[in-house]
């Protein structure tokens, strides 16, 4: 049995001369996450520092992360898989198309994923 799981990717808000990378590009890679998770949790302002390059950097970033509830599967090993492989080449896609060196993408594993049911609604009633 599989047990769940998380994946964040990190994005950035600037590219490497400082610039701010146009929302077109933010809102490509959170639709590409919808469409294979099911839906996304937008982190919206994280900061990394990391060094490379002989200097330190400080970065503005975005975090990603959809989570999956492999209990809900039947080919769990073969879900997961394909989870991997999504996300790693999404942060490459991310890499190459904003000149990043590198993008950091995490897969942790979780104790238990639940989606708790509501009912909804267009428009909340009062409040009582």
């Amino acid at each position: 049995m599989v047990s769940d799981r998380s994946f964040s990717i990190t994005v950035p808000k600037y590219d490497n001369s400082g610039k701010k990378i146009p929302n077109r590009y933010f809102q490509k890679y959170v639709e590409k996450m919808s469409g294979h998770f099911g839906g996304v949790t937008v982190f919206p302002t994280v900061q990394g520092h990391w060094i490379g390059e002989g200097r330190s950097f400080v970065d503005k970033n975005y975090v990603l992360s959809a989570s999956r509830d492999y209990d809900l599967i039947s080919n769990q090993s073969e879900a997961l898989k394909k989870d991997k492989k999504f996300i790693k080449e999404l942060a490459k896609v991310v890499g190459v198309e904003l000149g990043q060196a590198s993008i950091f993408v995490e897969t942790d594993l979780l104790d238990d994923v639940s989606f708790i049911r509501g009912r909804f609604r267009e428009k909340l009633g009062k409040v009582s």
